[in-house]
């Protein structure tokens, strides 16, 4: 590799790596009101958005993170009341994880403030270039996985 591939390497991966960190940094104060935190955000969300209930495995891997992680992460959205698990019938050693009532309404209570952050903090980007940064990222991340 080259000097100036290397360089360009080494600010590409800070460059992620400060970018999550300013994003953790901004909606750490943001959710705050609701006493949730920027991954619990993430969880809650896509949870809610999926048709069916995922399993704990499915929201691992759509997080990235270990299993272990994951279930303690459950295990306190679980104990405040936002999350519930049920048992998968067709793996007994699976669980299954719903959104509840109460976890419905922090995300309706919380999503105008996250919108308006959003809509404030990525608004400059264009349709174009919003497209691309997803692209990029999930490219990313697929690499990263394999």
């Amino acid at each position: 590799m080259s000097s100036r591939a290397a360089s360009e390497a080494d600010e590409l991966i800070g460059g992620i790596i400060r970018s999550g960190n300013l994003l953790v940094r901004q909606l750490t104060p943001l959710l705050q009101p609701w006493n949730i935190t920027p991954q619990q955000w993430a969880i809650l969300q896509s949870i809610a958005s999926s048709e069916t209930a995922p399993s704990m495995a499915e929201i691992s891997r759509r997080m990235a993170v270990s299993k272990q992680n994951i279930t303690g992460m459950i295990g306190r959205l679980e104990a405040a009341g936002l999350l519930r698990r049920s048992g998968d019938p067709q793996d007994l050693r699976a669980a299954r994880i719903a959104i509840t009532r109460k976890g419905t309404r922090l995300i309706t209570s919380a999503e105008p403030a996250f919108r308006a952050w959003v809509a404030s903090t990525l608004g400059d980007f264009s349709a174009r270039e919003r497209k691309l940064i997803i692209e990029s990222i999930q490219r990313l991340s697929d690499l990263l996985e394999s």
